[in-house]
């Protein structure tokens, strides 16, 4: 059966100097979500999307929306818990899933789920920039994947470590260990990564002298706040750290810092119980960057920034998934009898190749070229 009508998305950017353009699409429940508090968010090699929710664990693939939870009794197959409060990738095929009852790492090639129920309760679980996995927990051993063994295995034991005191454990990309403390205390433990078992040494630096509140690692950067609510960006190769902005009447008035991003000269940074602002830059203005929210109205726990598609993905709690990018679109109807081209056969492909130009591939009369493609807006 011909189609007879398509559906064109029209990308309309607005250029305005006191408002900031954007674009909000929600994910939710209602599309098929398990649950539409996103703990966490991870994008595999194959652009697909993983939602850690409060109820299970969600694979979106741009259209459909497929669940993990615990199945009794098929422990090879099944996720050990429901509460999905971390998933990121590792090797190739291979998803590390944290869960309320234990640690999972999720072959996704056979579809098989090992679990390591030692940590079970609150443990925290980091990953190096070469796919090692480490783990904590309350007997303050660190404790090391040991690929060969298929087992976890203990790499160091830190003293230091109080582990009810622990806000955030993460590998940066020099592969230093930050363990941020609820006092503000930021201890950085070297990690050599050699052939038998990983040595891990406290150095006895700190991150910074004058405390960290919150810290959350992005490529080759970590930003982080200070006890005094200062935004910072600290580049850890380099060492060079730059002072962003003063934080102090957004924390006051918002709460508790969930994540922090970068968005090209922007950052972005979330509250865990109210919303989500953008840090914009205004580099020719005596004041650098101001806050601007963001029209979520809600907790958001998690961010990801899909560089490809240049969009953000956000995590939240209770409203689900928001695809957020900085320009707006219309979206409008196109009959075939718009087009220069008649068309009689069936359309099975269709796609934008470079400016203005829109190929259709029908059935039997092969491609068909439209040459103008006009945006509205857009005479050329």
């Amino acid at each position: 059966m011909m189609f007879k009508k398509i559906q064109i998305l029209a990308f309309l950017a607005l250029f305005t100097t006191s408002i900031y353009a954007y674009n909000l699409r929600q994910l939710s429940n209602r599309d098929g979500l398990s649950n539409s508090a996103i703990l966490s968010m991870c994008q595999d090699e194959k652009r697909f999307m993983w939602f850690g929710t409060t109820d299970g664990l969600n694979m979106y693939d741009g259209g459909r929306i497929q669940i993990y939870k615990p199945a009794l009794g098929q422990e090879a197959n099944s996720i050990s818990g429901n509460l999905i409060e971390e998933v990121f990738e590792a090797e190739e095929g291979v998803l590390w899933v944290s869960t309320n009852h234990g640690l999972n790492r999720l072959d996704k090639l056979t579809g098989t789920v090992e679990y390591f129920n030692q940590f079970k309760g609150r443990y925290f679980c980091a990953k190096t920039a070469g796919n090692e996995i480490f783990a904590v927990r309350e007997d303050r051993i660190i404790q090391y994947y040991h690929k060969e063994k298929k087992q976890f295995v203990a790499a160091g034991n830190i003293p230091e470590l109080v582990f009810n005191q622990i806000r955030h454990f993460f590998i940066d990309a020099s592969n230093q260990i930050w363990i941020v403390r609820n006092n503000g205390e930021a201890l950085i433990a070297s990690l050599n990564l050699t052939e038998e078992l990983p040595e891990i040494k406290i150095t006895g630096k700190q991150a910074d002298p004058n405390g960290v509140l919150y810290a959350f690692p992005e490529k080759d950067y970590v930003y982080y706040i200070d006890r005094e609510r200062r935004f910072f960006e600290l580049n850890v190769r380099s060492g060079k750290k730059i002072l962003v902005m003063e934080l102090a009447p957004e924390i006051d008035a918002n709460g508790i810092v969930s994540s922090i991003i970068r968005d090209e000269d922007d950052y972005l940074i979330a509250f865990q119980t109210n919303g989500l602002f953008r840090l914009k830059n205004y580099p020719d203005q005596p004041v650098r960057f101001r806050a601007e929210r963001i029209g979520i109205y809600c907790g958001v726990f998690s961010l990801l920034k899909d560089e490809k598609q240049n969009i953000i993905w956000i995590g939240t709690d209770g409203q689900g998934v928001y695809i957020y990018s900085k320009d707006s679109f219309s979206m409008r109807s196109v009959t075939f009898d718009d087009l220069p081209y008649r068309i009689q056969k069936p359309v099975r492909a269709f796609f934008v190749y470079r400016v203005n130009n829109l190929w259709f591939g029908t059935k039997e009369d092969g491609k068909n070229k439209l040459v103008e493609f006009k945006e509205k807006g857009n005479n050329s």
